[in-house]
């Protein structure tokens, strides 16, 4: 009973602790990615897979 109410108030903690770390560090973690300038990035380009054949059969 005592390590239960012990383990419950741990993982309260935690989690209150890291609603208020996310709370804090969120928006400034919004505004540098939303300055962040994506024009200058290169695209590349995708070659399309070529499928592996088979080099032995299927036994069903």
């Amino acid at each position: 009973m005592f390590g239960r109410i012990i383990r419950l108030l741990f993982l309260s903690i935690v989690f209150i602790s890291g609603v208020l770390i996310g709370g804090i560090y969120t928006p400034e973690m919004t505004d540098y990615s939303n300055a962040v300038d994506d024009t200058n990035v290169d695209k590349q380009e995708v070659k399309p897979l070529r499928k592996k054949r088979q080099k032995k059969q299927r036994v069903v």
